[in-house]
């Protein structure tokens, strides 16, 4: 009986070890990263790791592509397709989106939580902010797009 209970306590020792590994392992790290992603269709990018999701959805992906027509349509994710977290992509009132020349040129203003519509065609000089799953602002630029890929530069919003 002795070493009945040795090996129970010796076991639920190792199970809280290991729970402790475990926890202390899976911090989250809420700073954006810096790069350049080219997207193709149905796929989508995790801003804070800098991975692409194959395929991407608003489950996996701070921001993610679908073909529309002859260009990439851009979408926030969020906990369901249609509740995504805020994204700008700078419409104006006239429902233009701006062109910008660079990242720099993009403003660094963060979403309002009502911001929430996707662009449906990317082109070449479009810029966005958008509130990343880890809580974390991103700004991006679109540096190329076609019908098949879009090109996004990024970084974190200062």
């Amino acid at each position: 009986m002795k070493n009945l209970l040795a090996v129970a306590f010796g076991l639920s020792l190792g199970l809280v070890a290991a729970c402790d590994t475990s926890t202390s392992s899976s911090s989250v790290n809420a700073s954006a990263t810096s790069g350049v992603v080219t997207l193709g269709t149905d796929e989508g990018i995790d801003f804070t790791t800098g991975v692409v999701q194959q395929p991407g959805n608003f489950g996996n992906s701070d921001l993610y592509t679908s073909q529309n027509g002859s260009a990439m349509k851009l979408t926030s994710g969020g906990a369901n397709i249609v509740d995504v977290r805020p994204v700008s992509f700078f419409q104006t009132s006239g429902g233009v989106y701006p062109i910008y020349a660079d990242l720099d040129d993009v403003p660094n203003v963060r979403p309002e939580a009502s911001m929430k519509l996707p662009l449906p065609k990317a082109d070449v000089g479009n810029g966005f902010t958008i509130l990343t799953a880890s809580g974390a602002y991103t700004k991006g630029f679109v540096v190329s797009a076609s019908a098949t890929s879009v090109t996004i530069q990024y970084e974190p919003l200062p």
